[in-house]
């Protein structure tokens, strides 16, 4: 085995957000939303590269004045609604293979989960380095507040608990502990990814964040809570 690994930190981000137009680059913190996690990578020292991947101009043109290593424009057939992230990444890493430049593995680090900080970043590639010998993905998870807890909408004014919750049966506390991944970061070796197309491989472990970091912008109400957490926070650890 190498003795060191050769890690590309990939962040996805496409121009054409519908839940939150320009979500990307809207300023959070007094910067560009994808400047916090292109910095965050940088300032890590875990990744040889630091790419992003986007068919957006704009966003390209921000990307490149934080710092990061923006070698293409993103195939608009990639950057639709239906297009898929693994389709987005494999693109990215065929592109570069192409002009020599080879990774062992690759970590997804999405811009709409910004409350993380670079020693949380090196920490999460470490642990990665030390359980690649028998597990090939590593994928940040929080726990789920009242996982069981689930109901669904009938026609008229009806609700109907699932057949998996556990309402009024059980104590939150008795209850087991349920994980959501969070898109802090995810570890994949390269070669797995090529060939189950997915960040969660067969061989999938996991790094618990924090509970103040299970939040993910996609509309405004979490755009306002991800940026009163991460200047409560974390502005000040960056």
């Amino acid at each position: 085995m190498k003795e060191e690994l050769k890690i590309l930190a990939i962040i996805l981000a496409r121009g054409g957000s519908k839940g939150l137009p320009k979500k990307n680059i809207k300023i959070f913190c007094d910067k560009p939303l994808i400047s916090w996690t292109i910095s965050q990578a940088l300032k890590s020292n875990a990744f040889e590269d630091v790419v992003v991947s986007t068919d957006c101009s704009e966003i390209s043109k921000i990307s490149k004045e934080s710092g990061a290593y923006v070698p293409f424009l993103r195939p608009k057939e990639l950057a639709q609604d239906t297009s898929s992230s693994i389709d987005a990444i494999i693109h990215s890493i065929d592109y570069l293979s192409e002009i020599g430049k080879d990774y062992d593995a690759v970590c997804l680090l999405e811009p709409t989960s910004p409350i993380r900080t670079p020693g949380q970043l090196k920490s999460i590639v470490e642990d990665y380095k030390k359980k690649c010998h028998q597990y090939t993905s590593v994928i940040t998870v929080g726990k789920i507040r009242e996982p069981l807890e689930l109901f669904k909408v009938l026609d008229g004014d009806a609700l109907k608990p699932l057949k998996s919750s556990t309402h009024s049966q059980s104590r939150r506390q008795d209850m087991n502990d349920y994980y959501f991944p969070y898109g802090v970061a995810y570890i994949a070796n390269t070669i797995n990814l090529r060939e189950e197309k997915t960040l969660y491989t067969s061989k999938c472990s996991y790094y618990v964040i924090e509970d103040n970091q299970c939040f993910e912008i996609d509309g405004q109400i979490d755009f306002d809570i991800n940026e009163y957490l991460f200047q409560k926070y974390y502005y000040n650890k960056q």
